[in-house]
C-alpha cells in the first residue's frame, strides 16, 4: 500500500490508507491512550480503547483503524482459557493452543509473542530487559545540553534511528528519547527529509554533534549535516572491531547501572531485542539481529554515541626542545 503523508489525509477520506512516523505525544488515561501521529508534514490524532483482550485503535474522523488481541504484560500466559481470548479466530482451540505450547520447539519467548501477543525478551539478547528497566529514569535531557545524536541509518528495510545521549561525566549517560523512522517496505527508500526533520529537531534543543557511519549508507547525510547545519560529524566505523568495543562498553554501562534513559517502548524494544555475536577468537561480542531478526538499529545508534561519548581522548605525544 502507498505510504500517504499525515499532511495529505484529508484529501483521502473514506480510503483506506497508510502513513508512517513516529508518536510524538502519549496521553494514557486508563482505557483509553491517545496518541500524536507525527511525519515531516504533520501530526494525526489516534485513540486506543482497551476492553479485557481486546484493543481498538482509530484516527480521528476514522482516518485508521487497527485492531489487536492481546494479554497484559503480567497475565498468566499457562492459563489456556485466557490465551484463547487473544486468539479468537474459531479455529483456534485452548487445546491446539496447549498442544503448540508443549512443543519442544517453542521457546518461552516464541509463545509469548506469537501466540499471546506479550513482548518478551529473546532468550540470545545481550542485555537484559531487566537491568534495562533499572535504568529508566524520570530525568530528561535539559534544553541547551551538549549532546551526542547517534545515527544508524535503514534507508530500504531496517529502520533508521536517531538517538540523543548526553555525556554526564565518567562512563554515565543519559539518553533521550529517539527518534525511529519506519521505511516504507514495498521496495522504495525512506524519504531522507524525514530523517533530517528529525535531526532539525533535535538540533532545536540541543547543542549537537552528530555520530554515524559514512560508510553504512551516510556519506551524503554526513556532508550535508557538515554543509547545511554546519555541525560536527564524529564518524564512526560499525565494522566488526569498533563495534565489539561500542556494545560491550554500552551492554556493561547498563549492567552497571551507568546509564538513563526515559523508557520510551520502542527504545526498549530495539535494545533489548539484540543479540550479542562472538568475534573471531571468542573474546569479543558485537551486537546483531536475533533469529526473530527485529530492528536494532536504535541499539547501535545508542551503542556508537556512547563510546564517543566515554571514551578517554588518546594522549598528544609532546617533544621538548632545550634552548
Amino acid at each position: 500500500m502507498e505510504r500517504i503523508l499525515i499532511g495529505e489525509l484529508g484529501k483521502h477520506t473514506g480510503q483506506q490508507v497508510s502513513i508512517s512516523g513516529w508518536v510524538s505525544v502519549r496521553r494514557d488515561q486508563g482505557k483509553m491512550v491517545f496518541f500524536d501521529f507525527r511525519d515531516r508534514s504533520g501530526i494525526v490524532q489516534g485513540v486506543v480503547e482497551q476492553s479485557g483482550t481486546h484493543t481498538r485503535s482509530a484516527g480521528r474522523r476514522g482516518a485508521f483503524v487497527l485492531h489487536e488481541w492481546s494479554l497484559a504484560p503480567d497475565a498468566d500466559l499457562d492459563d489456556m482459557r485466557l490465551v484463547k481470548r487473544a486468539n479468537p479466530a474459531r479455529f483456534v482451540t485452548a487445546e491446539n493452543l496447549r498442544l503448540v505450547k508443549d512443543a519442544p520447539g517453542t521457546s518461552r519467548a516464541q509463545w509469548a509473542r506469537f501466540h499471546c501477543n506479550v513482548w518478551a525478551q529473546d532468550d540470545d539478547s545481550a542485555i537484559s530487559e531487566l537491568d534495562w528497566g533499572r535504568c529508566a529514569s524520570t530525568e530528561r535531557i535539559p534544553d541547551g545540553a551538549e549532546v551526542l545524536v547517534g545515527v544508524d541509518l535503514g534507508w530500504k528495510w531496517d529502520t533508521t534511528a536517531l538517538v540523543p545521549c548526553q555525556p554526564l561525566g565518567g562512563e554515565r549517560v543519559r539518553y533521550g528519547k529517539p527518534a525511529i523512522l519506519v521505511p516504507p517496505h514495498d521496495g522504495t527508500m525512506l524519504d531522507e527529509g524525514e530523517v533530517w526533520d528529525a535531526l532539525v529537531a533535535m538540533t532545536e534543543r540541543w547543542n549537537v554533534r552528530v555520530v554515524l557511519d559514512p560508510n553504512a549508507g551516510g556519506q551524503r547525510m554526513a556532508q550535508r549535516i557538515r554543509d547545511e547545519l554546519g555541525l560536527e560529524v564524529l564518524e564512526h566505523s560499525q565494522d566488526p572491531s569498533p563495534m565489539s568495543d561500542a556494545s560491550m562498553r554500552f551492554a556493561g554501562a547498563v549492567g552497571a547501572g551507568l546509564v538513563e534513559h526515559p523508557g520510551d517502548e520502542r527504545f526498549t524494544a530495539q535494545v533489548c531485542a539484540a543479540a550479542a555475536k562472538s568475534t573471531v577468537g571468542g573474546e569479543k561480542w558485537r551486537l546483531v539481529k536475533s533469529k526473530g531478526r527485529r530492528p536494532i538499529d536504535a541499539a547501535i545508534a545508542a551503542a556508537m554515541a556512547y563510546r564517543l561519548a566515554t571514551i578517554a581522548p588518546e594522549p598528544v605525544e609532546c617533544g621538548v626542545m632545550w634552548l
